[in-house]
């Protein structure tokens, strides 16, 4: 019986789940205040909280939602044969706005101290 109420999150959840806060209104309130380092953290509390604190699944989920595409070409060697791979990275209609919002400068400051 528990098993049928307890639905594990899965991998495209989770990348969903990150794609719709990036690009929400909510998001975009937190950049006009904060620092991108900051929005970095808020982007891993989020994933990390859709998972339950599973860092690992918060972190694989965090390299896919955070990808600026959703193809990637692959070469086979020797055979010159190309083929695009679809990545699992969120809605393709909402990877614009996606980029257009992620964080950018998150070494800025850790490069300023270092100096």
């Amino acid at each position: 019986m528990f098993s049928q109420i307890f639905v594990e999150k899965d991998l495209e959840d989770g990348i969903n789940y990150i794609v719709n806060f990036v690009n929400s209104d909510e998001f975009n309130l937190l950049k006009t205040n904060t620092s991108d380092l900051t929005l970095v953290d808020s982007i891993y509390l989020r994933a990390k909280k859709f998972h339950h604190h599973n860092i690992s699944e918060a972190l694989l989920t965090l390299t896919f939602a955070t990808l600026p595409f959703h193809e990637m070409p692959l070469h086979i060697p020797f055979t010159g044969i190309i083929f695009n791979a679809k990545l699992p990275s969120g809605d393709p209609n909402l990877i614009k706005v996606k980029i257009r919002n992620l964080p950018k400068e998150i070494l800025v400051l850790p490069l300023l101290l270092w100096n």
